[in-house]
């Protein structure tokens, strides 16, 4: 994702890159705990690349996104119209 935080409907871009022709699954898990599109199989283009332009979340709160493949996992969140979770508290 470009950046952490987010304001209710902005628009979200998420790039994948990795391997050229790479096979991975892309999950994005809502506030809810529940998967939302583009969650699913895609696969890295020539150059290895793969970009979400998203309409943006409707909902506040923390959004997760994770990627799988034959490599390590790797996954990221971002915030929409709240900070983060004061983890001092």
């Amino acid at each position: 994702m470009e950046k952490t935080h987010y304001d209710v409907n902005e628009p979200v871009v998420i790039v994948v890159t990795g391997p050229k022709n790479t096979e991975f699954t892309l999950t994005v898990t809502g506030p809810d705990g529940v998967d939302l599109p583009p969650s699913g199989e895609r696969r890295t283009n020539q150059y290895g690349r793969h970009t979400f332009h998203l309409m943006g979340f409707s909902e506040k709160g923390e959004y997760r996104v994770t990627v799988t493949s034959e490599l390590p996992e790797a996954s990221a969140s971002c915030f929409v119209g709240a900070d983060e979770p004061d983890s001092s508290a």
